[in-house]
């Protein structure tokens, strides 16, 4: 029976110092804003979701008019620019995509490259490059 009560006792006193409660300092939270004036960015940062590119293709000179549709096509596959292009021109647009995007495929009728967007700009150029081959 003494045995009984001593296990009875060392399970009552593990079950009360167990559900104590924690008393260590927690940080101070920021308070929640409770409009969106209250809302504090850190510096640099961009609220813009989109950003502006320039598309900058450079046409290939000939006497033979070469027409097809050209298009500049997101990764998702959302066409954010198209028209129809002559390879001899020149062409330069300013489209609006997503932040995100840091790529987009170009395709000129059965012509398909991924160009990287670099600083704000997206350029080809249908002048073949001369290797030195």
């Amino acid at each position: 029976m003494k045995r009984h009560v001593t296990i009875l006792s060392l399970i009552l006193i593990v079950l009360f110092t167990s559900c104590r409660k924690d008393e260590t300092a927690t940080p101070d939270q920021p308070a929640t804003p409770t409009n969106i004036s209250d809302l504090k960015a850190p510096s640099g940062f961009s609220w813009s979701t989109s950003q502006s590119v320039t598309i900058e293709v450079t046409g290939l000179k000939s006497n033979i008019p070469f027409v097809r549709t050209l298009s500049f096509i997101a990764a998702d596959g959302t066409i954010v620019f198209q028209q129809t292009h002559n390879i001899n021109d020149d062409l330069t647009a300013v489209i609006s995509i997503p932040s995100e995007v840091s790529q987009l495929r170009m395709k000129f009728g059965q012509l398909s490259t991924d160009l990287p967007v670099v600083n704000g700009k997206l350029t080809y150029s249908f002048i073949p490059v001369d290797n030195g081959e």
